[in-house]
């Protein structure tokens, strides 16, 4: 998790499993309990398998969205390193199955405009800008979202 831990703040990353509601499988592995969740990506190295590196994350958030069919994409985020390779998709993908299966309605997310590859590749999913507007000191956030039901994702 130093990958997650270094590259993200805030008082949702403080305690994840806790922060997205997730509970332990018998194997002791995190899972989704509910609306909320949150997911990683690993890279195995082939010379050491037992090597784990984390190099993605996303998180699925209820409790910033108004009513319960909606939810907010927070967190996403790729190591440099592993861009490029599907990761982010893969990510999005997990994550709006498990809207899906949990009956949301849309999912939305912010964005900087400055961040014109996140932009382009969002659009190309499908999600659609629905409000720029001022954040905070000056600075201009895109709001997207995408409809749950007619995701091809």
């Amino acid at each position: 998790m130093a990958f997650v831990n270094g590259s993200i703040n805030g008082p949702d990353m403080v305690d994840v499993p806790k922060s997205y509601g997730m509970i332990r499988d018998p194997n002791g592995d995190l899972i989704p309990y509910g609306k909320n969740a949150f997911w990683v990506a690993e890279a195995y190295s082939p010379e050491d398998p037992s090597s784990v590196e984390v190099v993605g994350c996303v998180g699925l958030d209820i409790s910033t969205s108004a009513g319960e069919d909606n939810a907010e994409l927070r967190r996403l985020a790729v190591s440099s390193n592993y861009r490029g390779n599907g990761i982010a998709r893969s990510l999005i993908i997990a994550l709006m199955t498990h809207a899906r299966e949990n009956g949301l309605k849309s999912v939305y997310l912010r964005t900087w405009p400055s961040n014109i590859g996140a932009l382009r590749a969002y659009k190309k999913m499908g999600w659609v800008v629905e409000q720029e507007f001022v954040e905070f000191k000056n600075m201009v956030t895109h709001v997207l979202s995408l409809e749950v039901a007619n995701s091809v994702l």
